[in-house]
């Protein structure tokens, strides 16, 4: 059976590489300078970011002078976390909680602005290597016979597929997360104390959603983020 035979795999492949292509076209016009429509991609791109900013700078109680209201913190911790802890019951909760937490600690530890875009290009990479692999195995099932062999490279496909999907969004996220902490941590309506006090609360935001990817029980839950 052809790729083109199976209409299933040939959707999904098509799917996968038109959010490869999406992703590319979002990146790239984050840094264009280019006029038409990748400066209006841009401005929706830019909008998101903005309005995702203003969301999480609300929560950060940040008074004049740098000061932290850290009763107010501390509460806003506790409903954070129960905000994560719905969001790990969810279809792949769990690994979105890692990608948030994981893209929060970065960005408190300097990497707002590092290397996101060699990362990003590596990352399309193996997405594209995956996608390769789905090839490959889809001309090897066309010389199958076997029956069980052929349910096993099936199921191979469509593992292959999966994680390329997964790991177009994931990228996607980390690439939105990590220009919505750059704002929160350059925002120039604070003073520089400001800034510096937004950078810890960015690593204590990434804090609340990795303790939320530990399996807690009873009262106990939520009560370390008090402190």
């Amino acid at each position: 059976m052809t790729r083109d035979e199976n209409p299933q795999v040939a959707c999904e492949v098509a799917m996968v590489e038109e959010r490869l292509s999406d992703s590319e076209r979002n990146h790239h016009a984050t840094v264009s300078t280019s006029e038409g429509s990748d400066d209006e991609i841009h401005a929706v791109d830019d909008a998101r970011v903005v309005a995702l900013a203003g969301k999480l700078m609300k929560r950060m109680p940040v008074e004049n002078g740098g000061l932290i209201d850290q009763k107010l913190w501390s509460e806003e911790k506790v409903k954070m976390y129960h905000e994560a802890e719905e969001l790990r019951s969810t279809s792949f909760g769990l690994q979105l909680l890692y990608v948030i937490s994981t893209s929060y600690h970065r960005s408190s530890e300097g990497g707002v602005n590092g290397k996101h875009g060699h990362i990003h290009a590596q990352k399309v990479g193996i997405i594209r290597s995956l996608i390769q692999d789905v090839r490959t195995l889809e001309a090897k099932l066309d010389t199958v016979e076997d029956e069980d062999e052929k349910r096993a490279l099936e199921e191979d496909i469509a593992g292959k597929i999966l994680l390329a999907c997964w790991r177009g969004v994931r990228s996607e996220i980390e690439k939105v997360l990590s220009r919505v902490a750059n704002h929160v941590v350059t925002d120039a309506t604070v003073g520089r104390d400001g800034r510096k006090q937004r950078l810890k609360l960015l690593r204590d935001v990434g804090d609340v959603f990795k303790h939320a990817t530990n399996d807690g029980h009873g009262e106990s839950r939520g009560c370390h983020l008090r402190r």
